[in-house]
């Protein structure tokens, strides 16, 4: 049994704990600290705790178009997607990745890396604090260094969640950053990009 602090918890830094009570029941993290503490109750592998999610929220994934042989199973490989819903996308593909060859991390926000089970998947990036430049920047470069090495990396280039778009009138990524790009220059790796259909409700 995991005997880790839950992931989903806001670290308190007011003296009643209500603003943060009230943050993680705005923005769902109470419900989904209830169903961790329910339901992960041994240690689990990334992949097996990928499995479990998709299981608890009922989520089913296919390849539509296009076929899972185009996801090189050898060498320096980098995944390009793009962020409809913002964190779900990221465990159905992490979990299809997995299926095709075990040498995968996600470049993802760093505040999932809490997660104890995913924290070996993921290699974090603050898209948060206004001074975590040389952060990221080491973040890169081991993101980096990982494809150099032959192994295979996902990133959603956008850094952030789809939204409405106002002068597009349609809801879709932010302007991708370059930094899948230099990824891939630099690596030489194979490039597959992945469209995720959907959009947040």
């Amino acid at each position: 049994m995991t005997l880790q602090r839950s992931p989903f918890r806001l670290p308190q830094k007011t003296r009643s704990g209500l603003p943060e009570a009230a943050a993680e029941w705005f923005l769902g993290l109470k419900t989904i600290d209830q169903i961790y503490k329910r339901e992960v109750n041994e240690e689990y592998t990334s992949d097996d705790f990928l499995r479990l999610v998709l299981k608890i929220f009922n989520i089913q994934h296919q390849v539509a178009s296009g076929h899972r042989d185009s996801i090189p199973a050898t060498g320096p490989s980098v995944i390009v997607a793009n962020h409809p819903f913002g964190g779900i996308e990221g465990v159905a593909l992490a979990d299809l990745l997995l299926q095709v060859r075990p040498d995968v991390k996600v470049l993802t926000n760093e505040l999932l890396c809490r997660i104890h089970e995913l924290k070996e998947l993921f290699i974090g990036v603050d898209i948060i604090s206004t001074d975590a430049r040389m952060k990221n920047a080491n973040a890169i470069e081991e993101a980096r260094k990982w494809v150099k090495e032959g192994h295979q990396l996902l990133i959603f280039p956008a850094g952030e969640v789809s939204s409405l778009d106002l002068s597009l009138r349609q809801v879709t990524d932010p302007r991708w950053r370059n930094t899948a790009a230099r990824i891939i220059r630099q690596t030489r790796a194979k490039v597959t990009p992945v469209f995720i259909e959907g959009q947040n409700g």
